[in-house]
């Protein structure tokens, strides 16, 4: 009990660090982030890059809209890339949070939600990546589907549909909710709300596809790499 308390402790204390040295050091600016905060900083972000990526339309609509706002209504791309770096640092503090402030009185869920930002959230911020935020939106939603008492569909399939739409890790982890959720003899309605979530997904799939062969192959290699060990094993997970 006591070391699950610590490490919301640490998480929560972590949290508010990167949200601080993100914008301070535009830690968010390597890596794929510099691909994304150049998006943000173009007149029309959704033609000039992610057109490529309509599956990824989550972090589009959390990360890059916001920056492109900001720098639309400033006119000033220093201020697009603060708020891009700021929201990109603030997601291990918010998703714990909104753990905290979902789960059920008594469960354990956010201590489980702190260790996971520790060890894997918090080693991948300095390589800003999609699936940053599927990590940021999977345990809100994960608190929102195993409650005790009867789930809320309507807050299951708002977390739902985000998170399938962040990267294909969170079509896999909405898919395998579904998966659970018949198996525990959950209420229909909460496997209508997520199957109706992979339905959409696999429509956006189909009716916007890669825009050329070049990009289908790129894409069908990095659908995997999440898979791969090689990127928690750094000097910062291992300490």
């Amino acid at each position: 009990d006591r070391l699950g308390r610590l490490a919301v402790v640490v998480a929560l204390v972590l949290g508010v660090g990167s949200a601080v040295v993100s914008p301070l050091f535009r830690t968010a600016s390597f890596g794929d982030g510099s691909l994304y905060l150049f998006a943000a900083l173009t007149p029309n972000p959704w033609d000039t890059v992610w057109f490529n990526f309509p599956l990824r339309a989550s972090v589009f609509a959390l990360e890059i809209l916001p920056t492109w706002l900001t720098v639309r209504i400033t006119g000033d791309a220093e201020a697009g890339a603060i708020v891009y770096s700021l929201i990109r640092g603030s997601w291990p503090l918010l998703t714990l949070l909104a753990t905290m402030a979902i789960e059920e009185r008594g469960a354990v869920l956010s201590r489980a939600a702190a260790f996971s930002i520790v060890v894997a959230a918090l080693p991948t911020t300095f390589f800003p990546t999609e699936i940053f935020l599927t990590h940021t939106l999977f345990w809100p939603f994960l608190a929102a589907l195993v409650r005790r008492s009867e789930p809320s569909a309507m807050l299951v399939g708002v977390l739902a549909l985000p998170l399938a739409f962040t990267h294909e890790a969170g079509l896999l982890l909405v898919a395998s909710a579904c998966v659970w959720s018949a198996v525990v003899r959950q209420p229909p309605r909460i496997q209508a709300v997520l199957g109706a979530v992979i339905v959409a997904w696999f429509a956006v799939r189909h009716l916007a596809p890669p825009p050329t062969a070049e990009m289908a192959h790129a894409m069908a290699g990095n659908r995997v790499t999440f898979l791969l060990p090689k990127g928690l094993l750094n000097r910062v997970s291992i300490a």
